[in-house]
């Protein structure tokens, strides 16, 4: 049931994805993939307090899982909790360091602290890691083109589009693209 929320949740069927994890939580609320479904489900819908609630939750049944932590850290960021977030995308570092998400994470919270330079070594970090993983490539290149760099940026993008399967980040990066090999 959970599963199938948070599914219907990304096709913004939310009306049957609420029933469903409503129905979920309520069967086995110690379950810490329900908890977490619940938080994504809540995402959808911008309430992100509501999913810090789930995905703090979740982190707690089963501590030892990092895409816990990581869901709970962007989350946080996204109520502007950027304190909490950096801890909590930090925790998920130390039990996956090998993990570009992990990097990906502490990288999108020191962004928006306004802190470009640790962002820039923590998205490179991730590219060494993982060098199509396209968060890393995105953000390094739209730093890149902030800074007049446009042929890095243009690389970037191109690691970006090449990776990357949502289709409005998609439309962002061959925006952007076009714009650096302009």
């Amino acid at each position: 049931q959970a599963t199938l929320a948070e599914a219907l949740a990304d096709r913004f069927q939310l009306a049957e994805a609420d029933a469903l994890i409503a129905q979920a939580l309520a069967a086995d609320p110690a379950d810490p993939d329900v908890q977490r479904a619940a938080g994504s489900v809540a995402e959808v819908h911008a309430d992100y307090g509501r999913a810090v609630e789930a995905y703090r939750r979740a982190a707690e049944l089963d501590p030892a899982a990092s895409p816990r932590y990581l869901s709970l850290g962007l989350a946080l960021r996204a109520l502007g909790r950027l304190d909490e977030a950096a801890a909590a995308c930090a925790r998920a570092n130390d039990l996956t360091p090998m993990d570009a998400r992990t990097h990906g994470c502490l990288g999108l919270v020191y962004l928006t602290q306004g802190q470009t330079s640790r962002a820039v070594a923590t998205f490179e970090r991730a590219l060494e890691i993982d060098p199509r993983y396209p968060t890393a490539a995105a953000q390094l290149a739209w730093i890149a083109s902030r800074r007049g760099d446009d042929a890095r940026a243009a690389r970037l993008f191109e690691v970006a589009v090449g990776a990357d399967r949502d289709p409005g980040r998609l439309a962002q990066y061959r925006q952007a693209l076009g714009w650096s090999y302009l």
